[in-house]
């Protein structure tokens, strides 16, 4: 048999043994079981000649009643020492169904498509400054529901590359989250011809949220500044006063963009790659997904992975968590918590469970124990705890890992990896 023959049939091996596992843990999962893709909703909705963004809206009505994402639940702390009130985040997770998320979706969109001064028109552009949420992913979508183009953004990037992205594509809102209100505030007042700076992830019950929204309108105010300074909450509930309604999208023999990803500027300026409709379309056929899925997302949304997680579980009728801190520091505790049976994965992540498993073998081999049989028990203690007790399938990308360490991963947690 040659090599590429080998490969092939190991692969197909493997992805039998996938298919297997995962319907016999939906038998006994009654979370699994009610989340199953109803595959009748993909065929209607592509039988169809339908928008990216009528595709999508058939999908969060088609599981209106389904937990689509979730983030981890908080409640308001007080310090009598300091007299403020912050967020203390509890070990659990709080979910928002396709139907509540679809109604903010349109209800940003509403806002945008009637309200004088909060205007977005189609082929403008609103850009997203910020790491992942269930509030950024709201705003990204209300841009295509729009028919305008979301520009998704890191605040890592640069001032100055920032600053020329904004003057590139002029957004009609600039949305921050509320750890990057201030960065957008001086982008907004720098091209002053910005009308709506919208902040999302914003509790004005917590002080310091609070004060940084304070401090945002007064740097606007200052600078004689004719931005409108809004909240997401704001948005919605002017957006709830209009009946919604699709755009009909204006032909004008041009392919239809519908976003543009930057790249990180690791390597250089940040390069803005254009996402055509059809291709982004292309990416919401559910029709060949068969099983449901739990996933934890821990890429950013102006990130492909990060774009593809996300997307991915809303079309099949999933459940998605985001995780609770950008740098990952919480990311092995929201994965234990949520339990996933999917994960996307950056090198480095393998990297650091690689490193946590050669740590606790070192340990051991320095107590005395066999390092062959040391091996054997962290790698078994750490299948069904590490990642959780429910992970099955495994994809890593966005650059090299070293064959030594997908074997690792294949072998310590016995997931599909591709």
């Amino acid at each position: 048999m040659s090599l590429v023959a080998e490969q092939k049939a190991k692969s197909e091996k493997s992805l039998k043994r996938l298919a297997e596992r995962i319907k016999a843990l939906v038998e006994v999962d009654p979370q699994l079981s009610a989340m199953m893709p109803d595959p009748a909703i993909a065929e209607r909705l592509f039988e169809q000649d339908l928008s990216v963004e009528q595709v999508i809206d058939g999908y969060l009505e088609g599981y209106a009643e389904r937990p689509a994402l979730g983030e981890r639940a908080y409640e308001i702390e007080y310090d009598p020492a300091t007299e403020t009130h912050s967020r203390k985040y509890l070990p659990e997770f709080e979910t928002i169904s396709f139907g509540e998320y679809r109604s903010q979706i349109s209800a940003l969109a509403a806002a945008w498509g009637n309200e004088p001064g909060l205007s977005v028109k189609q082929k403008e552009y609103v850009a997203i400054l910020g790491f992942a949420s269930i509030q950024f992913s709201a705003v990204f979508l209300a841009a295509i529901y729009n028919q305008a183009i979301p520009v998704p953004l890191q605040s890592t990037t640069s001032g100055a590359d920032l600053s020329e992205i904004f003057g590139n594509v002029n957004p009609s809102v600039l949305a921050a989250t509320r750890d990057d209100l201030i960065v957008a505030t001086e982008l907004a007042i720098e091209h002053g011809n910005i009308p709506v700076l919208l902040v999302f992830d914003y509790d004005e019950r917590v002080d310091s949220e609070r004060e940084i929204f304070d401090q945002a309108r007064k740097m606007l105010d200052e600078a004689g500044s004719k931005t409108r300074l809004i909240t997401y909450q704001e948005n919605i509930e002017i957006g709830k006063q209009y009946a919604w309604t699709f755009p009909v999208y204006q032909e004008d023999g041009e392919e239809r963009t519908a976003f543009i990803i930057h790249s990180s500027g690791a390597t250089g300026k940040p390069k803005g790659a254009m996402m055509a409709e059809p291709g982004f379309k292309f990416s919401w056929d559910a029709r060949p997904d068969r099983y449901p899925s739990v996933m934890v997302m821990f890429a950013p949304l102006n990130h492909g992975l990060g774009i593809r997680a996300w997307m991915m579980g809303l079309r099949k009728g999933s459940l998605g968590y985001f995780t609770l801190k950008p740098d990952m520091s919480s990311l092995f505790e929201d994965i234990r918590i949520a339990r996933p049976t999917q994960l996307s994965f950056l090198p480095r992540v393998f990297e650091t469970i690689h490193q946590h498993f050669q740590n606790d073998v070192a340990a051991r081999v320095k107590q005395g124990e066999n390092r062959e049989q040391a091996e054997q028990d962290v790698m078994q203690e750490m299948r069904h705890s590490f990642l959780g007790d429910r992970l099955l399938q495994g994809s890593v990308g966005t650059a090299p890992t070293s064959p030594a360490v997908r074997d690792f991963m294949r072998n310590c947690c016995d997931i599909h990896l591709s």
